[in-house]
């Protein structure tokens, strides 16, 4: 009933990359909520799935830094007799992910002369660039080809623009290998420079629309119909609240959707205060027992690797879809609160009339 419903239909590198990784974050999670050490097969087995995650998209490099999270979890939490077996599994994860990593850039380099995985940040971290330069056009202020290219094309900041300028740069002479690491150092450099317009264009695209994707039933489906027609069975929200005076139809609507949004909000908050208040609570009551434990560890582990994992993609550009790996994670965390609360209430409710 979220964003995953509508990514699933699909055959999409997105729904299967979100696959591998929900599946290798579950089973660090439950194991390590089950104190259970993590054994040398169990290790390499993840590893496997985080290379083939490696393989869909590049940037499962950088993101499986925040599989320590639940990594350390999974160490503390197991037997003390076990927790060096469970540090040499720790370190396993990451050989087939790195042997993976080896291999493909050495076919590239036979291949091309180049050492890489995938050119594709070419286009990502320029991406991520333009956005800053909306507000900062000191971005590319410099004397490099890709400064100039940018300061003669760009005017609207677009992604159509971004496409421009790497094609002037073809057009000069630079190949897909050189272009990304040009992308790349030269983002690189502006957070050097210009650390507060990056961190702005950061900010920026943690957009209020991720709020919404834990709970969307009806939006899925309009969704869906839109990726499988090209036309949208009904207009989206804005297009609804626009046309309400279209008749009893658009209202029902809109009312629902305004419920769906609600309730996604309502779950995204949970999620995103249900532990910081948990550690508020353990560390002012000095309950270091409830702290270390893993009903707690192992959600907070959880809510660290989702907000690690929006803020990587913030930086460079973030949609809704690339929150999947996470999202179910969100969901179970922001119900958790919710039940609290309302197990909270009750007991008040039943002292009161008890009294």
């Amino acid at each position: 009933m979220s964003l995953s419903f509508t990514l699933d239909q699909f055959i999409l590198t997105d729904s299967l990359f979100a696959s591998l990784f929900i599946l290798v974050i579950s089973t660090l999670a439950l194991g390590a909520l089950a104190c259970r050490p993590l054994g040398l097969g169990e290790a390499l087995a993840l590893g496997v799935l985080l290379s083939l995650a490696l393989l869909l998209r590049e940037g499962a490099g950088i993101l499986s830094v925040l599989f320590l999270l639940l990594l350390g979890c999974r160490i503390f939490l197991s037997p003390q007799g076990q927790r060096l077996k469970s540090c040499i599994g720790a370190v396993s994860v990451f050989v087939p992910l790195f042997l993976t990593s080896q291999i493909y850039q050495g076919w590239n380099e036979n291949r091309t002369g180049d050492r890489f995985i995938t050119t594709g940040g070419q286009t990502v971290y320029l991406q991520g660039l333009v956005d800053a330069a909306r507000r900062d056009t000191l971005i590319f202020s410099g004397d490099t080809d890709m400064d100039l290219a940018a300061r003669d094309i760009l005017a609207d900041y677009s992604f159509a623009e971004v496409l421009q300028i790497l094609s002037r740069l073809y057009d000069e002479g630079y190949q897909a290998p050189a272009l990304a690491a040009m992308s790349r150092g030269k983002y690189m450099q502006a957070w050097v420079e210009r650390p507060s317009s990056m961190l702005r264009m950061t900010v920026g695209h943690m957009r209020e629309s991720l709020a919404f994707m834990t709970f969307q039933p009806l939006a899925a489906i309009r969704d869906t119909g839109f990726w499988a027609t090209g036309e949208r069975p009904w207009p989206d929200y804005s297009g609804l609240k626009r046309n309400l005076s279209d008749g009893t139809g658009t209202i029902i609507l809109f009312g629902f959707e305004s419920l769906e949004r609600v309730t996604g909000i309502l779950l995204t908050l949970s999620f995103l205060l249900t532990p910081a208040v948990w550690l508020v609570r353990a560390f002012r009551r000095r309950d270091w027992n409830t702290l270390l434990s893993g009903p707690v560890l192992v959600p907070v582990a959880l809510w660290l690797f989702y907000l690690g994992f929006m803020i990587a993609h913030a930086m460079v550009h973030l949609e809704t879809r690339y929150m999947a790996p996470v999202l179910p994670f969100s969901i179970m965390i922001g119900l958790l609160g919710i039940q609290g609360i309302y197990i909270a209430v009750r007991q008040r409710i039943r002292g009161r009339n008890a009294s």
